[in-house]
């Protein structure tokens, strides 16, 4: 199953935050952050107008995440507001069920406070008790040099980079730097490069 323990966080100012398993009955909340977030970060992919879905369907897509033991949804939760979310998607394919990838959210009043470390902390504690997870990968905005260094002080290195990946209603470009950490080997785990000839 795609859960975590719950865990709970300190903001910079001494608030308490708990982090947590994104439960179906979350749909609406998850909604309505969403629709937030899209509309105030620029380092985002989904647009706020191509966020269509009902309430229903994120219900059943986050008991779907909860029934996958490949996948996780989390949330960030400060006195029931949701000022995180983060969720990770395992590879389904043989060749690729070894990894997977995640995205990440913090509340705009909430950055920098702690949240993003909080939930990274616990989707990699998560990933190493995983049977098969070896490796977890991110794609980021090249500007968000804030994200950039968290990821890196958790391990992620610069794997490459797709140039001229999103393009603004502007017209103008921005460049995604594509980021991963190796896990430790899992017990039992066979030597990759001991069948190498």
């Amino acid at each position: 199953m795609g859960r975590i323990e719950g865990k709970k966080g300190s903001l910079k100012d001494g608030r308490v935050f708990a982090i947590r398993t994104a439960l179906p009955s979350d749909g609406e909340k998850i909604l309505a952050y969403m629709k937030e977030i899209l509309a105030e970060s620029p380092f985002l992919v989904t647009t706020p107008e191509e966020l269509t879905m009902s309430v229903e369907e994120e219900k059943r897509h986050l008991q779907q995440m909860a029934d996958d033991p490949d996948r996780l949804a989390i949330v960030a939760e400060w006195e029931g507001e949701i000022i995180g979310f983060l969720d990770f998607h395992g590879g389904k394919k043989k060749r690729l069920n070894h990894q997977g990838s995640f995205g990440m959210s913090v509340r705009s009043g909430f950055r920098g406070q702690g949240v993003g470390k909080a939930l990274l902390g616990c989707l990699i504690g998560w990933a190493e008790n995983h049977p098969r997870l070896e490796k977890i990968n991110l794609e980021v905005f090249a500007r968000n040099r804030a994200a950039i260094g968290l990821y890196e002080s958790f391990g992620f290195t610069v794997e490459g980079k797709k140039r001229k990946e999103i393009k603004r209603e502007d017209g103008s470009y921005e460049d995604l730097i594509l980021m991963a950490r190796f896990l430790d080997p899992k017990p039992g785990a066979a030597d990759s490069t001991a069948n190498a000839q």
